[in-house]
Parts: structure tokens; sequence; C-alpha cells
């Protein structure tokens, strides 16, 4: 990014942290967790202050690891402060998950929001304030790739209901093997993994329903999974809890779902 854009950015920030409704904090943007998963690899960022940090300084430099194009996109798109925010740290997770110099072509998004890759890659951004991830995976690895961050957290009448709005009968059975995961937070647990697959088959299937996706998670973090048989494909799920260091003011422990789609 030019000086002047580091600039521009420099003064977005003044105004988003005037307009932030209620948190105070200004956004960091470091990486708060890089992983190599079976889907491919998974970079994490935080939207928020971290203690003893020069947030603004740190922002600036962050920013400018974008190209001008993925600057500017939520500002021409007059997106609100969380909208731009997140749109930002989707890219530059994505960005560090390919580990591209700032000559790469921006990260921009199709009509129906997935990100659009350079060069030969799939990918996946899910933001789920104050963190947005991001998948990415060589094509030649597979089809698609999906991801989905949820907060591990859920009342017991949110559980109840959500379980039985995307559950089927057997689905909720199998729950009772998730024995080191909260009871509350296992149909939140489902949800997670079945966006994820949903992101990734939604380019060859086109659009379904959550209940139209089977799944059976495992202990151990694997998943089984169904979906419908238009085509001979095989899904792939895994799902962890991790926990990110962002505030200590903010709920920090994380539901991490990733799916890719490989042809059988």
């Amino acid at each position: 990014m030019s000086k002047i854009m580091w600039q521009q950015s420099t003064l977005l920030l003044l105004f988003f942290r005037g307009t932030r409704p209620s948190r105070g904090l200004s956004h960091s943007f470091q990486t708060v967790f890089s992983l190599g998963l079976p889907e491919g690899r998974c970079v994490g960022v935080s939207l928020l202050h971290h203690e003893n940090d020069d947030t603004e300084s740190s922002a600036n430099v962050s920013l400018r690891e974008l190209q001008a194009e993925e600057f500017h996109f939520p500002i021409n798109e007059h997106m609100c402060q969380l909208s731009a925010v997140n749109f930002w740290g989707g890219r530059l997770a994505t960005r560090r998950a390919i580990k591209c110099n700032d000559k790469a072509p921006p990260i921009l998004r199709s009509m129906n929001g997935a990100p659009i890759l350079p060069w030969s890659y799939r990918g996946s951004i899910t933001h789920k304030y104050p963190v947005a991830a991001s998948l990415v995976v060589n094509q030649t690895q597979c089809i698609d790739v999906g991801i989905d961050l949820e907060i591990a957290r859920l009342s017991n009448s949110d559980t109840s209901r959500l379980a039985r709005r995307i559950l089927s009968s057997v689905e909720i059975d199998s729950l009772a093997n998730l024995h080191s995961v909260p009871f509350s937070i296992r149909p939140r647990l489902c949800f997670s993994i079945k966006e994820a697959v949903y992101k990734a088959v939604a380019s060859v299937l086109g659009p379904i329903t959550l209940r139209e996706i089977a799944i059976c998670p495992h202990p151990d973090g694997g998943c089984g999974v169904s979906v419908p048989a238009v085509l001979k494909l095989q899904v792939q799920a895994t799902w962890r809890l991790v926990s990110c260091p962002i505030a200590t003011a903010v709920e920090t422990r994380y539901i991490l779902a990733t799916a890719a789609v490989h042809p059988s």
C-alpha cells in the first residue's frame, strides 16, 4: 500500500475509534493462531487491542499488507465500521495464510460473498467478532474448502432450540459421544461443522439447507459427513476448540470447524 493509503488508514482508524459503540478498543490485526490443518492452512486475526500494544501503529503496519483495492473496497461499498474491519481482517488472514507478498493481486469477493483468491488457491473466510479467520489450500488438493468460527458459549434454552432446528434425531443421539465437549455447546459445534461443510460444497451443489447435511462428530476432532448425492463427492470435516488471547473482557474460547471437498 502506498504512503498516501497508509495516511488514509490512520484517519479511518481514528474515525472508527470515535464511532465504536461500546468497546472503546482499537483494532490491532495481530495473528492469534496459525494452524496447519487436514483441510489446509488456517490463520486467525484479532480485531481488538492487545495489552502493551501500540495499536494505531500496529494497525497501520498491518493494513499496509493490503492492496489498495482491498483497502478501499469496504469504503466504496459503504460498509459500516464493523463490516469494514471484518473485511480487512479476513483479507489479512488470507494473505498471511498464503504468505503472499505486496505484489499479489487483491483478494476481493464474488457475488455470493466468497473470497476471490489469487493464483491456484481455494479459500474460505469466517468472522466472529473480534476474530476473523481464513482457510486456504492449493486447488490441486481439493475442489473447495469451508471454514466457520463460533463462540463456545450457549445457554441451555438456546441449546435445545438450535438442536431442533438443524439436527436430526440420529445426530442428536450421536452427541452423547462428545464427552470432552460441554453439553451446552454441542449443538453449536454441530452448527459450526455444518456451516463449514455448506461453504465447501455450495460451489458444487448450489444452495442446500443445514438439515440436508448429515454429520457425526467424533471425539478426536474428526467428523463423518454426508451430503445430497447429486455428484460423487468426498467431504472431509474436522473440528477443534481454540483459545485466542484477545482481551481479558472478551470470550476467548472458540469452536473452529473446517471442511474440504474432494472428487470421489
